[in-house]
């Protein structure tokens, strides 16, 4: 059944079906990693391999947006042998948010290495997927013994696609106080991959507006509006795995195959149908294909 989405009088109410619909969660992680520092705890999602063990796979969810968007690729991955990490970046998620924070690569640099120590991890494959392909990008540039392979989602070496300078001037009051409805739209419209189920969009809009108003500001403003990846790219001799929606008019195929081309061991694949939201139109296929890379990912 189609899900509906209401507003209240005075803002937005959340994303509601019929009172006997059950929507499933995107997923229910094996155990919770918390991770206290300057910023506040910031929560990790992980699902333990059920064979293997082949490889750890971090993964960095995007703009206004939380770990458990990976959620059904994870439980694919780790189906076949890998340990997935999914953080909710400070800020996004169930992740504290303080206000007085500069939300930009430094800060989520600093609390990935804290979860890396936490982990043990000393070599992995980290996976972005739109802004998160950006940090992962960053972080890879500065962790280059650490990272074995690369898996970049519907992201760019540029985000063309900006908001006006005055909407973020507005940010986060008058301006998101009285677009919750048009954010939620907004998923919505730029969501067009047409086999996509309702309840999987209704998931993903819930842990998009999980992010407060001050976060989705500090991190356009510091990381989508500055992020410039050409040349960092150039050198990561690093296996990458570089995925885009024929769809997507967020980081359209041209821009994501761009990433490919730059980095000097990119290799484009590309996903018909599908939207933005390449996690969640083709979780499986996405799953079979890293799974399939694999060899290539996690060789030293």
């Amino acid at each position: 059944m189609r899900v509906k989405y209401l507003m209240e009088k005075n803002g937005y109410n959340a994303i509601i079906g019929p009172s006997d619909e059950v929507i499933p969660e995107l997923v229910t992680w094996d155990r919770m990693v918390t991770i206290d520092a300057h910023a506040g705890k910031m929560r990790v999602g992980i699902l333990e391999p059920r064979s293997g063990p082949i490889a750890d796979i971090l993964m960095i969810h995007g703009w206004s947006s939380g770990g458990k968007i990976w959620g059904l690729v994870a439980q694919k991955l780790a189906f076949y042998g890998f340990r997935v990490v999914c953080p909710d970046l400070p800020g996004h998620g169930v992740s504290d948010a303080p206000e007085d924070i500069s939300y930009d690569y430094e800060l989520f640099s600093h609390y990935i290495d804290l979860l890396l120590h936490e982990l043990g991890l000393d070599k992995f494959i980290i996976a972005g997927h739109s802004m998160g392909g950006a940090i992962a990008l960053n972080f890879a540039s500065q962790n280059k013994d650490k990272i074995t392979g690369m898996v970049l989602l519907s992201t760019a070496l540029r985000f063309w696609q900006k908001l006006p300078p005055f909407i973020t001037k507005l940010l986060p009051d008058e301006f998101l106080s009285l677009s919750k409805e048009a954010l939620l739209k907004a998923y919505v419209a730029l969501w067009n991959a047409p086999n996509t189920d309702q309840w999987l969009k209704r998931r993903v809009a819930e842990v998009a507006l999980q992010t407060p108003p001050h976060v989705m500001k500090s991190t356009y403003e510091n990381i989508v509006l500055r992020w410039d990846g050409r040349e960092i790219a150039r050198t990561l001799y690093i296996p990458a795995l570089v995925g885009g929606g024929t769809l997507d008019i967020v980081t359209p195929p041209s821009l994501v195959m761009k990433v490919a081309q730059t980095l000097p061991f990119g290799v484009y694949r590309k996903f018909p149908r599908a939207s933005h939201h390449l996690t969640v139109d083709f979780p499986e296929e996405l799953a079979e294909l890293i799974n399939a890379f694999s060899p290539a990912l996690i060789k030293e």
